[in-house]
């Protein structure tokens, strides 16, 4: 007893096989408009069996009351399934929306931990580059007062070599002196 053209029905329910698996929100989709149209299909069944019946009948068939009422029950239970899953999506969005806010949390600390680490070596740099500032400063002038002692020492050297040459000198002449005396 087939009062509607079978394009209607839906050819099959879809399942997670009939996708790549790369598309879990395709299959949810599908699902979805599955439910949708199955829901629209018993609502249709439930008005032809409807307006088959002539007016102001109030009993029909056994079988007739039977079909209409797992018609009615199926449409009941495809609109649960449509709320669940409204109610399953919104719940994935919020997880969603959870989990990128703490990643963003997770990456918003990582990145401040990595600029703290990249202060504190700078800020180790710059320490060390100071002291090698002042070591260099050091070793200059400790070179300046080599050389500033290096040239005091020489200068000693060539006034006690010239006073070691002016005392030859007196002696020669002491020493012809007394040779000139002893002749």
């Amino acid at each position: 007893m087939n009062f509607l053209p079978n394009s209607i029905f839906p050819s099959s329910t879809p399942s997670y096989s009939d996708f790549d698996g790369d598309s879990h929100d395709q299959w949810n989709n599908n699902s979805y408009e599955y439910f949708v149209k199955m829901n629209d299909t018993l609502s249709i069944i439930a008005e032809t069996i409807n307006h088959q019946l002539p007016l102001g009948q109030e009993t029909y068939s056994e079988e007739l009351k039977a079909i209409h009422q797992d018609v009615q029950q199926l449409s009941q239970q495809f609109l649960k399934l449509e709320a669940e899953s409204k109610k399953d999506e919104k719940e994935t969005e919020k997880e969603a929306i959870k989990y990128k806010e703490e990643m963003e949390r997770r990456y918003q600390e990582e990145l401040s931990d990595i600029n703290l680490h990249i202060k504190d070596a700078l800020h180790d740099i710059s320490v060390i580059q100071e002291s090698e500032e002042k070591a260099l400063g050091i070793m200059k002038e400790q070179l300046h007062t080599l050389i500033d002692l290096t040239m005091e020492n020489g200068k000693k050297q060539e006034q006690w070599i010239q006073v070691i040459q002016d005392q030859s000198e007196k002696q020669e002449k002491f020493i012809e002196l007394l040779t000139t005396l002893l002749l």
